[in-house]
């Protein structure tokens, strides 16, 4: 595959690159920095400042779950405007209200120019994702350079966009890698599972299938006790119980439900 080029480079000034053709007929780009939009980062530390960390220690498993349901009241005050402000929307025709946010995503034309240049393997908006963050931090462990070995596991995976991408990525910087990887993700083929929590796009899953797991019932639901310990076995088993890369991508669509 080609790469974006070895160098990770700033994306240019307003002035001469602009992501979204059909921003030019807005205004919105007079209210936007795309220098800053573009190359944003954050970093997160464990403590209180850069300078004082602390070590961040998990609960005791057996601790979770123990206390009852409780609610910020600042965050439930905030969660009300939030909805009042989307219910506006309501009497929007939907096709339109798409149009309306395609023709204002700043980004629109990034996953054009991208297959028209590069034209890698299922290309979507994760696989952007996925490539940005490889570009951007330094994700590779150290195991790559010393023994030329990768072991990933990518939770929550559907349709499989993280792992093109990294193997896209893999391909382009470190091509003599020996890379073992190991997914999981809701099963697109269990009748239990619900079309409306998942992601029934098994391109690339059909001809990987060896490479996934989908639990002790089979479902690919990661919020069953039995299915973790399910994956923890399949880990020790499949990637020797050493994982120097885990992705996780998983999200809810709400759209049936946009109040919560």
């Amino acid at each position: 595959p080609t790469s974006f080029g070895s160098q990770r480079r700033q994306f240019p000034s307003n002035n001469s690159y602009v992501p979204n053709k059909r921003l030019r007929n807005t205004n919105i780009l007079g209210y936007v920095d795309l220098d800053e939009v573009f190359n944003k980062s954050f970093t997160f530390f464990n403590g209180k400042g850069l300078v004082k960390r602390t070590i961040c220690k998990l609960p005791d498993p057996k601790s979770l779950f123990e206390e009852e349901k409780w609610k910020l009241e600042n965050f439930q005050e905030l969660k009300t405007i939030l909805n009042d402000t989307k219910s506006k929307l309501n009497d929007l025709n939907l096709k339109d209200w798409h149009s309306h946010t395609t023709n204002t995503n700043i980004a629109g034309d990034v996953i054009k120019k991208i297959r028209q240049r590069i034209q890698p393997e299922f290309l979507t908006q994760a696989w952007c994702k996925m490539y940005e963050c490889l570009m951007s931090f330094s994700l590779q462990p150290k195991s790559i350079e010393n023994n030329n070995v990768l072991n990933s596991l990518h939770l929550c995976e559907a349709p499989g966009a993280f792992i093109t991408a990294l193997h896209h990525f893999l391909q382009t910087y470190y091509p003599d890698v020996q890379w073992n990887w190991l997914a999981t993700t809701l099963n697109p083929y269990h009748e239990s599972n619900d079309l409306s929590h998942m992601i029934p796009d098994d391109r690339f899953m059909l001809h990987t299938l060896p490479h996934w797991t989908f639990g002790a019932d089979g479902t690919g639901d990661l919020m069953n006790l039995d299915n973790l310990c399910h994956l923890q076995a399949q880990v020790c088993e499949t990637l020797q119980g050493n994982v120097t890369l885990v992705t996780a991508d998983g999200s809810i669509d709400c759209q049936t439900n946009p109040a919560e």
